[in-house]
């Protein structure tokens, strides 16, 4: 008998057996939580990417403002928000898939005015805000079934920090107010202090027709 026959009749030892066992059991478990093909997206899923799309858009975005802000002080940062932010958007939404935009209860542009849902969830917001509620704590997301379609929806909290005051505070510079009547006729988004609440970033993605029709 070789080697190798006498090696594979020779009885496992205790710790053989339980790495065996591990083994055994490892490979059971992944049969059951490895992803199926074909598989539709889970809200758990879809939210994690979103948190990640909606925390590059908005780094990009400040840091485009920053500089604006630097450079040429609150009426470039005004073009910033008018030009730069939908550029960057819509390049966040070419690598992610999702649909990325800004809403709330006071939108300086009248394209952001919030839906029936982006409402209820701002006017929430703003209650718990007044309250001290911490805005990282305002994030909600949800699938929905619309015509059919399964649709991903995702919100999170846009607080009013000290520099944004510049632009949507009180007291405006002289220079600022002019820039936003020329650019924006209809501005409702004044009048904050820090702390407050200026709106949320708003996500949404199409994830197919649903298996059941809707």
């Amino acid at each position: 008998m070789s080697k190798w026959k006498a090696a594979v009749r020779r009885p496992l030892t205790p710790t053989l057996k339980r790495l065996a066992a591990a083994a055994v059991c490892a490979a059971l478990l992944a049969c059951f939580v490895a992803p199926v093909p074909g598989a539709e997206p889970t809200l758990k899923e879809e939210t994690r990417a979103a948190r990640e799309a909606g925390k590059a858009y908005m780094s990009d975005l400040l840091d485009a403002l920053s500089r604006a802000l630097q450079q040429g002080g609150p009426a470039l940062a005004i073009s910033v928000c008018r030009h730069k932010a939908p550029a960057i958007a819509a390049e966040v939404s070419g690598k992610t898939g999702f649909e990325i935009r800004r809403t709330s209860l006071k939108p300086r542009n009248p394209e952001n005015e919030p839906d029936a849902w982006e409402r209820s969830i701002l006017m929430k917001w703003q209650g718990m805000a007044g309250k001290g509620a911490d805005f990282n704590r305002m994030e909600v997301s949800k699938i929905s079934v619309r015509k059919g379609r399964r649709v991903f929806r995702y919100m999170k909290a846009i607080p009013v920090k000290p520099f944004c005051l510049q632009c949507h505070g009180s007291k405006l510079a002289p220079g600022v107010s002019s820039r936003l009547a020329a650019l924006y006729p209809r501005d409702r988004a004044v009048g904050y202090k820090a702390g407050d609440l200026r709106g949320a970033l708003t996500i949404t993605r199409d994830l197919g027709p649903a298996k059941n029709g809707g």
